[in-house]
């Protein structure tokens, strides 16, 4: 497994908090706030600060894009350390169907 391909699908930031809100955006605040809390020193006291008032103001969009730049630098450092074996492709979440022919493509014509 640690030299299967991985392939990283680029999808705009704004579709994904939308979609990552449709997903996550119902569980309940305090779940969230406790949640957040664990990633309080990887996120650094001021972000993480920032992320909970915006929770207990229900500001959930700005606690998402908070908590998704300590993602999006945890998967960029994976990706880095895997550049050899990693493909980016676009992917339009409001064409997925055209987003998984051109997965199946690159797939096939390797």
């Amino acid at each position: 497994m640690t030299e299967a391909p991985i392939l990283q699908l680029n999808i705009d930031t704004n579709t994904r908090v939308e979609r990552l809100l449709k997903e996550y955006g119902h569980f309940d605040k305090s779940l969230l706030i406790e949640k957040t809390n664990i990633l309080k020193r990887k996120l650094g006291g001021q972000h993480a600060q920032f992320a909970i008032e915006s929770l207990e103001q229900d500001r959930r969009k700005d606690w998402l894009e908070t908590v998704l730049v300590y993602y999006d630098k945890t998967y960029g450092y994976g990706i880095e350390k895997n550049q050899h074996r990693s493909t980016e492709l676009p992917f339009d979440w409001n064409n997925s169907e055209q987003g998984i022919s051109n997965i199946i493509n690159h797939e096939l014509n390797k």
